[in-house]
């Protein structure tokens, strides 16, 4: 990931930018939620300092193919913009959280550990939390209101969790 972070970026992408904002309110999400969804994106308001780069939006083990020479290749760019480098390092930690609580420490502190050797970035736990609430709102893009009912309240447990949960 460190290396897709490095690559540069000419006028000549098309690609969204990620602005740190407030998320659209969904009116499945539970107000409470929400709230404090806000009060932790706007966390990340302050910290500027890093130059956009190109972010996958949704990179994680499940996006990461080998191709037959063995070399590994990142596929399913639909998500791709623009925007701050912690934006993929949240969702690989969100994921990893999320699926494979066991072992999601210790891969996530190796991951993490793995990126800071090749660039240089704030990775403090409590901006990270923040950027993976940014992040979960980025997909939570995806879910409209006309979902079934089982499926919008599923995102309101992720959320819970997410806002309740140490990720690093």
């Amino acid at each position: 990931m460190a290396k897709l972070h490095a690559v540069r970026l000419s006028s000549d992408y098309r690609l969204p930018c990620f602005n740190i904002h407030p998320p659209e309110k969904k009116t499945f999400i539970e107000e409470n939620l929400y709230q404090r969804s806000v009060q932790r994106i706007m966390g990340i308001s302050g910290d500027t300092d890093h130059a956009p780069v190109l972010v996958h939006g949704d990179y994680g083990y499940h996006n990461v193919i080998f191709d037959l020479s063995g070399q590994s290749r990142v596929i399913d760019w639909e998500m791709a913009g623009i925007g701050d480098p912690r934006i993929d390092l949240a969702n690989v930690l969100f994921w990893t959280h999320l699926h494979f609580p066991d072992q999601a420490d210790r891969l996530g502190e190796a991951f993490i550990q793995s990126y800071l050797n090749r660039r240089s970035v704030d990775c403090s736990p409590e901006l990270i939390h923040s950027f993976i609430i940014f992040q979960f709102w980025r997909i939570l893009g995806l879910v409209k209101e006309d979902f079934p009912d089982h499926v919008k309240t599923e995102w309101n447990r992720r959320l819970a969790w997410a806002l309740d949960h140490k990720f690093i």
